[in-house]
C-alpha cells in the first residue's frame, strides 16, 4: 500500500480551537519513492487568536498568515479532502500524528463542514505514527539508532533531534514539508535497521489483526512512554470496552495474577482500572498500537495469559468495568451546562440527508448558494457551524444584527477569565505567552511589539462590529 506522509503547522496546540496554517504531504509507493508532493498554506481564520509561541517556533510572519492571496481555512480543508480522496487507499503517516495532527485534522474537517470527518481512516486508508515506532525501536533494538539527549541530558524524541542524530542533515525544522521529509528518512531507517519492528507496525495497521492479538490469549508486549525512556509492559488481552468495542483492554500480568480477579465485582475492577501506576491499559484497535506478541514468555507469564484467554466471564466483567470507568471519568454534561459546538464533534453521526447536503455545500460555487442551503441541515451542529463559516467567509451576507451578535460572542471568548483545558487563546493568555517568549529570547522586542499591535488590532476590529448594533 502507498504511504501518504504528512505534517501540519498550526495556530496553536488545541485541536478544537486552533487550526492548520500549513499542510504538507508527500505521496510515495511502498518503497518510499516519491510520487507527488503538496505544500498548502492558508490565511489565519478571523475567529482564532494564534499562539505567539506557535508563530515563534514555526517562524511564520504576520504578513504570511494575513496574506489575502492565500486560501481561507475552509478552502484549504476542501483541497486537503480532495487530496485524501485522490491518494486513497494509503497509509497516512506522521510523527506524533495520532496525538496531534490527526485530531487537528478531524476537528478542521468537522468545523469546515467536510462530508467525512474520518477521511484519513476511510476509503481503505490506515494510519501510522513514526514516533510510536521509534519508541518500540528504542525498547527492542536500541543499538540500531543513535539516541540524542536534550539540553538537560535527557532522551529527546523530537523529530529534529532524532533525524539529525541519524543521518538526516538537511532538515528544515518546524516547516511542515521539512518535517515530512525527516519523517520519511526515519521510517526508511527503521525499515532497514529494525525490520521486525517495522513489519509488526505494518501488520498493526489492520484493526482486525490487533483485535485478534488481543483475543489470542498469548503473552503480549505493549510499548509506552510517560516522560522517561520508553518501556515495554508484558500482559494479555482481557476483553473490550462494553460501550466502545474499538477500545481493547490490556492486563499487566506481571503485577496482577488474574486468578485473584475470579470473584472480583465490576466495581472492584473499576477500582483496579483506576489504580496508578496502571495495571489495566486501554488499547485503541484502530490506531496502530505498539502491540507485539511475546514468543519467549516466562512460564509464569505464559500461564497467567493462558488463564485469561478463554475466560470470557472475566473479560465480560472487565469490559463493563472499563465502560463504567470512562463514564465516570468523562461524565456527560449536565442539562444546564453549556456545550460548545467544537466539543460536540463525537455527539452522534449525521443523517443520510445531512451527508448529502454537506456534499452539496462543498460543491457550491458561491456563498450565496451555501447560505440558501444551510437552513436545511437537520443536525443543529451543522447549522451552527454553517452560520459561523458564513460569518468568517462572507459576513456581508448576514444581517448587521447577526454579525454584531457573532462578534460579541467572539469578543466574550477572547476576553474570558476562565478557559477549559486545551481551550482557546485569549488576550490574557497571549500576553502571558508573549512575556515568556520575549524573556527567553525566542523573539526580540520589535517582534513582541508587532505581535501586541496585531492582537490589539484584532480586538479593535471585533469591538467595532460588536458595538455597531
Amino acid at each position: 500500500m502507498p504511504f501518504a506522509f504528512y505534517d501540519l503547522e498550526t495556530t496553536g496546540r488545541s485541536a478544537a480551537f486552533d487550526h492548520p496554517l500549513q499542510f504538507a504531504a508527500i505521496y510515495t509507493d511502498d518503497d518510499f519513492n516519491v510520487l507527488e508532493t503538496v505544500n498548502l498554506r492558508c490565511r489565519l481564520s478571523p475567529h482564532v487568536l494564534p499562539s505567539p509561541g506557535a508563530l515563534a517556533v514555526t517562524g511564520v510572519s504576520l504578513d504570511q498568515i494575513t496574506d489575502p492571496t492565500l486560501p481561507s481555512w475552509f478552502e484549504m480543508m476542501g483541497e486537503i479532502r480532495e487530496i485524501i480522496e485522490r491518494w486513497s487507499p494509503s497509509t497516512w503517516t506522521g510523527f506524533n500524528s495520532l496525538r496531534f495532527d490527526d485530531p487537528m485534522m478531524r476537528q478542521s474537517f468537522f468545523q469546515t463542514l467536510q462530508p467525512q470527518v474520518y477521511a484519513m481512516q476511510l476509503y481503505g486508508n490506515s494510519r501510522l505514527d513514526v514516533m510510536a515506532m521509534m519508541y518500540a525501536v528504542y525498547v527492542f533494538q536500541t543499538d540500531c539508532f543513535e539516541w540524542p539527549l536534550n539540553g538537560l541530558g535527557k532522551l529527546s524524541f523530537k523529530l529534529e533531534d532524532l533525524a539529525a542524530a541519524n543521518g538526516f542533515n538537511d532538515h528544515v525544522a518546524h516547516d511542515a514539508l521539512g518535517d515530512v521529509r525527516a519523517t520519511i528518512h526515519l521510517l526508511d531507517q527503521v525499515r532497514s535497521q529494525a525490520p521486525d519492528v517495522y513489519r509488526q507496525f505494518l501488520r498493526n495497521r489492520d484493526k482486525q489483526h490487533v483485535i485478534e492479538l488481543l483475543r489470542s490469549g498469548q503473552s503480549l508486549q505493549i510499548v509506552e512512554r510517560f516522560g522517561g525512556p520508553p518501556r515495554s509492559v508484558i500482559g494479555v488481552g482481557c476483553g473490550f470496552d462494553a460501550s466502545y468495542p474499538g477500545r481493547g483492554i490490556f492486563l499487566d500480568v506481571t503485577r496482577v495474577d488474574p486468578r485473584e480477579l475470579e470473584t472480583a465485582s465490576v466495581a472492584d475492577l473499576v477500582g483496579l482500572i483506576g489504580q496508578s501506576p496502571k495495571v489495566v491499559k486501554p488499547v485503541k484497535t484502530n490506531a496502530t498500537p505498539a502491540l507485539f506478541a511475546l514468543s519467549d514468555a516466562d512460564p509464569m507469564i505464559a500461564d497467567r495469559a493462558a488463564y485469561v484467554g478463554p475466560n470470557s466471564d472475566l473479560q465480560e466483567r472487565m469490559g463493563r468495568a472499563m465502560a463504567q470507568h470512562y463514564s465516570e471519568t468523562y461524565p456527560p454534561p449536565g442539562d444546564d451546562e453549556e456545550i460548545r459546538v467544537e466539543d460536540r464533534i463525537y455527539h452522534g453521526f449525521y443523517s443520510l440527508a445531512d451527508k448529502e447536503r454537506l456534499t452539496l455545500f462543498q460543491s457550491c460555487e458561491t456563498w450565496e448558494e451555501r447560505v440558501a442551503l444551510m437552513g436545511g441541515f437537520e443536525d443543529d451542529r451543522l447549522q451552527q457551524l454553517a452560520m459561523r463559516l458564513v460569518f468568517l467567509e462572507r459576513p456581508d451576507l448576514l444581517s448587521e444584527c447577526v454579525g454584531a451578535a457573532a462578534s460579541a460572542n467572539l469578543l466574550a471568548r477572547w476576553t474570558a477569565d476562565e478557559v477549559p483545558e486545551n481551550g482557546w487563546s485569549t488576550f490574557s493568555s497571549v500576553e502571558t505567552e508573549l512575556q515568556k517568549i520575549e524573556a527567553s529570547g525566542e523573539i526580540d522586542a520589535q517582534q513582541a511589539a508587532d505581535l501586541r499591535e496585531f492582537y490589539a488590532e484584532r480586538r479593535r476590529t471585533v469591538e467595532a462590529i460588536a458595538g455597531a448594533h
